[in-house]
């Protein structure tokens, strides 16, 4: 297996990444900077191979994990944070536990943007916050989110995402779960530790084996959230 590509971390974003392979000759006969990152994407001037956005994001994070692993493993955004909205509160106090791999949780989120565009969706609660410990492009910004600078919003790089006003619907695979749709059971979340599954289907007993469901209606900030709380098997 080749080492991690310590160079990566010199690149803010990968369009910065695609620039460092774009030659005169692109920026002088393409039309736009854009189009000449596109060739420079398909590796048209380079020996090397040219990584995709997924690859690029994934070997920086790794790059990051190999040079300071106890750093990134000891962030708690929620620590020493007054926190006073509901949701927030039983995040935070399942921050390290998902941390640990003791627990793993999936937020399910609905409320509306102040145009009134209802957003829903389902976020890996331990994912989302690996994503933001390795400064991932696009990351939720969990600290701003504890401090209530921020909203939470699912998006579409999380498991689930629906726009009820544009019918935009994108579904993921996350390092924790996989995305079923199935036929006859409908939405289902593959554990990929454990592989027991979890229903958030609301009419269910159970969502899942040692699955727990928490309802949270009272926030002043979303209008509907529930936290599926997994009981990681050692």
């Amino acid at each position: 297996m080749n080492p991690p590509d310590i160079r990566l971390l010199e690149f803010e974003s990968y369009s910065n990444y695609l620039e460092s392979f774009v030659t005169a000759d692109d920026l002088r006969y393409l039309p736009s900077a854009k189009y000449a990152r596109f060739v420079a994407e398909l590796g048209y001037h380079s020996k090397t191979k040219i990584l995709s956005k997924d690859e690029f994001e994934r070997k920086k994070a790794l790059v990051k994990e190999m040079l300071n692993p106890l750093r990134n493993q000891q962030i708690l955004f929620s620590k020493e944070i007054e926190i006073s909205d509901p949701v927030l509160q039983e995040l935070a106090k399942c921050e390290k536990l998902n941390l640990d791999k003791e627990l793993s949780t999936i937020i399910y989120l609905r409320h509306k943007t102040k145009k009134g565009v209802e957003i829903s969706g389902y976020i890996d609660f331990e994912w989302s916050l690996k994503n933001a410990r390795n400064r991932k492009e696009n990351c939720i910004d969990w600290e701003a989110v504890f401090k209530g600078n921020k909203h939470l919003w699912p998006t579409v790089n999380d498991l689930g995402f629906y726009n009820w006003k544009t019918g935009i619907s994108v579904s993921n695979n996350s390092d924790n779960y996989k995305f079923l749709c199935d036929p006859v059971r409908g939405l289902i979340f593959i554990n990929q530790h454990d592989g027991e599954e979890i229903s958030p289907d609301p009419t269910l007993p159970s969502p899942g084996t040692n699955t727990t469901r928490t309802l949270i209606l009272d926030s002043p900030n979303y209008s509907h959230c529930v936290l599926y709380d997994h009981v990681l098997k050692k």
